[in-house]
């Protein structure tokens, strides 16, 4: 942030830079993010931004209500971040400025650092996001959103849900991969899900990330889906996926 040099020093007024905005734009791809995961995006970007930095720069955007930020629930977290109406202003974005609720915090930190491990270690896929997809989908809503499938959640439902991906990747002359962060232990709802993704022609298929004391039972799940699809032949090599969640970024 820069002061205005055009206002009086006893009333001094900031506002965003180039790389601020740069900053805001990238907030706005997330339901929420830590300055720590800011500080990595950055470093992956070659264009270094320190924890430090970006702890100053997300307060002075926090003053000009253009962020609006949470607590950390403990001591050893980082405060979470979101762009404010302002602040999607700012950068031009459309949609919503919906504060995260605390039950979905851990999963929506944890998209980000699904999406900051996908761009370390493949950084010539392309990368959308969840709020990206829903954006799109909303400017053109005559089509199905990119990402997404129509799950019905029992039998006596009437209508299906959408289940969007956290994260859409697509790799060069390939289909999308959806890329779905789970905190909740599989069930039987859960393989519904799993199945219409592996059979989603518009898909290459899905990978499930997930803490590690349930990776066994997911993956248990996506191996039994896998296998139904293969026995109804609707497979055709999209097979489901099971990974840990990788760590948050901790820079010093």
């Amino acid at each position: 942030m820069t002061a205005s040099t055009t206002t009086p020093a006893s009333v001094r007024r900031w506002q965003p830079t180039g790389r601020d905005r740069e900053l805001l734009a990238w907030i706005g791809r997330w339901r929420c993010i830590t300055s720590a995961q800011a500080a990595a995006e950055f470093e992956q970007r070659g264009t270094p931004l320190g924890l430090r930095k970006a702890q100053r720069r997300l307060r002075a955007a926090r003053d000009l209500g253009l962020v609006a930020w949470q607590p950390p629930l403990q001591a050893h977290q980082f405060a979470a971040h979101w762009l404010t109406r302002k602040g999607m202003r700012e950068v031009d974005l459309r949609g919503s400025a919906a504060a995260p609720s605390p039950a979905s915090l851990q999963h929506d930190l944890a998209v980000v650092d699904v999406a900051l491990h996908i761009t370390r270690t493949r950084p010539t896929l392309d990368l959308a996001s969840e709020r990206e997809l829903r954006a799109h989908h909303r400017a053109r809503p005559d089509q199905e959103p990119a990402g997404a499938v129509r799950v019905f959640a029992n039998v006596h439902a009437t209508r299906p849900r959408l289940v969007v991906a956290d994260i859409l990747t697509t790799a060069p002359g390939r289909s999308p991969l959806a890329h779905l962060v789970r905190f909740d232990r599989p069930t039987a709802r859960t393989g519904t899900e799993m199945l219409a993704l592996t059979t989603a022609d518009h898909l290459a298929g899905a990978v499930y990330w997930c803490p590690p004391d349930l990776e066994t039972k997911t993956r248990d799940l996506a191996y039994a889906t896998n296998h139904r699809a293969h026995v109804l032949g609707r497979n055709d090599g999209h097979p489901i996926v099971v990974r840990a969640l990788p760590p948050s970024p901790h820079p010093s």
